[in-house]
């Protein structure tokens, strides 16, 4: 009925698929390596930076040497150093130009001029220290040299004697642990002048500390009272302004707006591209775009009946095939022996699973003349199926709940065949475009707490 399903809003309720690394993500944030019929979360791919962009004024792309002489930052756009709103440039009578912020009515009016020349004087200041790291190095290697050899200065301008005997009164001195152990043993002693030793210090009677009053401290009106909240500038305002140092609003002035990156993934294990985005800045297409989305059945939760412990609940969901080929899905409890699935499967309750596999149609551009409208329900023979509707069909999958159980956690295997789509450019060691990938994909349903 209705009053038993709930609405999906709570946070604990999601569908994790887990990667080949055993972390659990959300298929919108997952990929699809076709190359090793696997998939890839955020942590098994290299991200590498093809170009850099301004996505304000979307001019053409930057390669990465001349985003690193502009500080990586835009050259024509400024942002709002308020609300970080690109700023509007407004020319004056004087030859000046004002800024302003049409979101929170910021102006640049009558607040200081923002001093210019900072990027030469950030590249004359990291030229200095480079410069100073340099010197610093090569004072170290000849103090290391010195250590090692007390003559290293004095190369060239002693004869083999005088270095010969001053080696040999230098083998006749302690060594440096040796007089290390003795400055860290006189450190409790003093010097006796009469012995000519050095001997223990006489213990000396402290005075008890002196109590003192501890000063009450003033109320918390009292510290912001003679201070305008408004007035002062936020973390975020001074971490933008990081050019100057400021700690009021009204020495905040524009700053230029940081640019973004394209960037391409890359598969940790065989290093083939997974994405890579097109260079210019005004497209949002991909020339390679393996998301996981395109390439695995989707599972989305319909409704969830009150789960109670001890008891029997159900669960309803929608399984989508988006392949272009008919597959026939198989959903088990735990993966088999050839299945390569070492992640381990959280759960704390069972879920009951059907024994035959699903069959779901291909996905089509345009629904057949004699489909069924959309949520109607179909008459179907398959067990656990209760409607279906083009490329998906609704599952509803019972819940055995333990009595001790507070969170329902479920998970299973998900098992598909499919063939690849063939691949332009082929390595001999891929597989043939007639190769048959059988994968098997951990997926974990989170249902939430459990009703009293």
């Amino acid at each position: 009925s209705r009053g038993e399903i709930r609405v999906l809003m709570a946070a604990s309720v999601a569908v994790d698929y887990l990667c080949s690394c055993g972390t659990p993500t959300s298929i919108s944030r997952l990929y699809w390596c076709r190359h090793c019929v696997a998939l890839r979360c955020g942590r098994c791919v290299l991200q590498e930076v093809d170009s850099f962009f301004c996505s304000s004024c979307l001019e053409d792309q930057m390669p990465s040497s001349e985003s690193r002489a502009n500080q990586s930052r835009c050259s024509k756009c400024m942002d709002c150093p308020l609300c970080a709103c690109v700023l509007t440039a407004i020319p004056t009578d004087n030859g000046k130009i004002t800024y302003a912020c049409g979101f929170c009515q910021w102006t640049s009016q009558d607040r200081p001029e923002v001093a210019t020349g900072i990027p030469e004087r950030l590249a004359q200041l990291l030229e200095g220290y480079r410069y100073a790291a340099g010197e610093e190095q090569r004072a170290s290697e000849v103090r290391r040299a010195s250590l090692a050899n007390p003559l290293y200065h004095l190369r060239g301008r002693l004869g083999a004697r005088t270095r010969y005997a001053i080696q040999q009164r230098q083998s006749q001195l302690h060594s440096r642990a040796h007089c290390a152990a003795n400055c860290r043993a006189r450190t409790t002693k003093v010097f006796d002048a009469a012995r000519n030793d050095w001997v223990d210090a006489p213990d000396v009677p402290t005075a008890p500390p002196a109590r003192t009053t501890r000063t009450p401290a003033p109320p918390p009106d009292a510290l912001f009272a003679a201070i305008d909240i408004n007035s002062v500038a936020t973390l975020a305002q001074r971490h933008r302004a990081s050019n100057i140092r400021v700690t009021a609003v009204s020495g905040l002035g524009p700053q230029p707006r940081a640019m973004l990156a394209k960037r391409s993934k890359r598969c940790k294990t065989c290093e083939h591209n997974l994405i890579k985005p097109e260079l210019s800045p005004v497209s949002i297409k991909f020339k390679m775009s393996l998301f996981a989305s395109l390439s695995v059945p989707t599972i989305r939760l319909l409704s969830i009946a009150p789960l109670r412990p001890g008891q029997q609940g159900h669960v309803v969901v929608v399984v989508s095939n988006p392949l272009d080929q008919a597959i026939d899905l198989a959903l088990t409890r735990d993966p088999k022996e050839e299945d390569e699935v070492v992640v381990p499967m959280p759960r704390t309750a069972e879920i009951v699973l059907p024994d035959e596999p699903i069959h779901l149609p291909e996905m089509e551009a345009e629904p057949p003349v004699d489909a069924p409208e959309p949520g109607a329900a179909v008459a179907s023979t398959e067990s656990f199926v209760v409607a279906r509707h083009r490329h998906t069909a609704q599952l509803c999958l019972p819940v055995n709940i333990g009595p001790d159980t507070k969170a329902v956690q479920v998970s299973f295997v998900m098992r598909y065949s499919f063939k690849p789509p063939p691949v332009p450019s082929r390595k001999p060691d891929e597989p043939a475009p007639d190769t048959v990938c059988a994968p098997a994909i951990p997926v974990v349903l989170s249902l939430g707490p459990c009703v009293a």
